[in-house]
């Protein structure tokens, strides 16, 4: 976390704040191997030292976060990628909170992209192709069937990962629990058709071949 904050003041020119205040000071007296119940109390006082010294810090990279993050706001992919990058740092409650603008800006324009996932599979699998005919995908002869099955499986994957990365900085947003329950619901319909092409394929490859 330090090592973040002292990275986006650097970007900012404003890395002299982490000289002026250095927020692990009250831990120069205490000996962490050495930690017992004696102890606590003096561990206790460091860590509220500690992060009362981080929150001016702590303002001024929610600020420095803003400026980068809203650069990306129309792109959503990139968007999530930004804030995963210091997840960290947006993952503590105060950074959190201030960014908490940002984030539900980030919720939206991810329930915009899923919208545009389900409409591509809606497409995908009104596209009625016939199982018998090929592809030339990656050089070679397949059905085209094949390639959706391939197309669907990493659509899966896609959407996966979209609630998976999500659910690490969003989770608190009051909108969230619909969209992760939109996600699941398009995550199982994209299963639930590949799998049920898949035994359709299988049965019609399989009565092929029983026909010479």
């Amino acid at each position: 976390t330090h090592e973040e904050l002292t990275d986006l003041l650097r970007e900012s020119g404003n890395v002299e704040d982490t000289k002026r205040v250095d927020p692990f000071e009250p831990f120069e007296s205490i000996r962490p191997l050495q930690y017992n119940r004696y102890t606590d109390g003096a561990w206790q006082d460091a860590l509220k030292e500690f992060e009362r010294r981080l929150q001016p810090l702590e303002h001024r990279i929610a600020s420095n976060l803003r400026a980068k993050i809203s650069k990306l706001s129309d792109r959503p992919k990139q968007h999530l990628r930004e804030f995963l990058q210091y997840r960290t740092l947006v993952e503590r409650p105060s950074i959190s909170k201030l960014l908490r603008g940002e984030r539900e800006i980030l919720l939206n324009r991810l329930s915009d992209y899923l919208t545009s996932l389900e409409r591509q599979f809606e497409h995908q699998i009104d596209d009625d192709v016939s199982d018998t005919k090929t592809s030339s995908s990656r050089g070679k002869n397949q059905p085209q069937i094949v390639d959706r099955l391939v197309w669907a499986k990493q659509l899966e994957v896609k959407i996966h990962g979209l609630q998976t990365h999500a659910k690490k900085i969003l989770h608190d947003l009051s909108g969230f629990e619909e969209f992760q329950g939109n996600v699941e619901h398009l995550y199982n319909k994209t299963k639930n058709w590949r799998r049920s092409q898949f035994v359709k394929w299988r049965d019609q490859t399989e009565d092929q071949v029983r026909d010479g």
